[in-house]
């Protein structure tokens, strides 16, 4: 007996991106970042077949980390200076809301990096508008795998950044 196959052609545009604005509150200051809305795209594009960048969206893990940070993290609630890095940090909320925990403190700092220059951009404005809240707080375009000169940090942070098998060893390399 012969099989057939037939092969599933999807010639449907994808559906428009709806442009999303995600807030977070964090003492008493209410953070928020301009997206579009994360979606399951079963051909595999979402932002992409759009001609963003994943980190265009909000995903859903960033918002376990923040409430992590916000309960659970008590290297930003001592009051002691923290040097932060969010890798892959995409709109950059959970390193805004780890800036607006490290607040005032001296010498505290948070650098949000991601592979996209687009996406860095993004990450920019949102932390000029939470400027006055937040311990400073800098972007910085960076490729895992590639030199960079960032210092050493005392808290690490990333969520969803490992879905392409591809660059698992480039991220590890980037720690």
């Amino acid at each position: 007996m012969a099989a057939t196959c037939a092969a599933i052609v999807d010639d449907e545009p994808p559906e428009p991106l709806r442009p999303q604005k995600t807030c977070y509150e964090v003492n008493g200051v209410t953070l928020s970042v301009d997206g579009y809305a994360y979606r399951q795209d079963p051909r595999g594009g979402n932002l992409s077949a759009h001609g963003k960048a994943t980190g265009e969206a909000f995903w859903p893990a960033s918002r376990l980390l923040m409430d992590h940070l916000v309960r659970d993290c008590e290297l930003l609630k001592d009051g002691r200076p923290r040097r932060v890095v969010e890798l892959g940090c995409g709109l950059g909320l959970a390193g805004l809301v780890a800036a607006t925990m490290l607040g005032a403190t001296k010498g505290s700092e948070c650098v949000l990096t991601d592979g996209d220059a687009g996406v860095v951009a993004r990450a920019r404005a949102s932390a000029n508008n939470a400027r006055g809240h937040t311990a400073p707080v800098s972007c910085v375009e960076h490729r895992w795998g590639e030199p960079h000169d960032l210092g050493r940090f005392d808290v690490v942070l990333a969520a969803e950044v490992l879905y392409d098998p591809d660059v698992a060893l480039e991220s590890s390399n980037a720690l």
